[in-house]
């Protein structure tokens, strides 16, 4: 969880905006009912995921998530979202900052997101989700997040603007040319 001033420090540091990224065929149904955990399919394995969650991140990752960045896309579509509408407790870590550690038996990457949390029982401290946030560029939010705290932005070549949505990153293949 977020405390009320490491959130007021992120968004003097930041501003009040973070984003969700999202196939530009959910637009619709986030439009009418926010954003609601799980109600979309997830490009992800949810062993991976936290169950009742929504991934949102700063604008520096969202931008380089829509310029192809990642050897994923994370999406199409982009929505600000006003994180002083939301409760603070509600935010926790995003368990991909830690995943790469390594692990008991010689794994280098946890096998779900528990053995994440098993691992590192003070993940979702106060400071350690406000680092996630700052340094990794990503948290995980508990619960729905209403509509009214979103504002749909328009995708563009440098990453996003108000206005209506537009999509023009395509995702990087995985493997092969690219």
């Amino acid at each position: 969880m977020l405390t009320d001033e490491l959130l007021q420090r992120y968004i003097r540091r930041r501003g009040p905006f973070v984003y969700h990224l999202t196939d530009a065929e959910n637009i619709g149904s986030i439009l009418a009912g926010g954003l609601i955990p799980g109600a979309g399919e997830s490009q992800f394995d949810p062993h991976l995921i936290r169950p009742g969650h929504i991934y949102l991140c700063n604008r520096v990752t969202a931008t380089r998530s829509l310029g192809g960045h990642f050897d994923c896309s994370w999406g199409d579509a982009a929505f600000q979202v006003d994180i002083r509408m939301l409760e603070v407790i509600r935010f926790n870590a995003d368990e991909e900052y830690w995943r790469g550690y390594e692990f008991s038996h010689g794994h280098v990457v946890a096998p779900d997101w528990k053995s994440v949390k098993n691992a590192f029982p003070k993940m979702d401290e106060p400071e350690q989700v406000y680092s996630c946030l700052i340094d990794f560029g990503s948290i995980a939010y508990r619960g729905a997040i209403p509509r009214e705290s979103l504002r749909l932005l328009r995708v563009t070549r440098r990453g996003f603007r108000l206005g209506r949505p537009r999509a023009t990153c395509e995702p990087r293949p995985l493997f092969g040319p690219g």
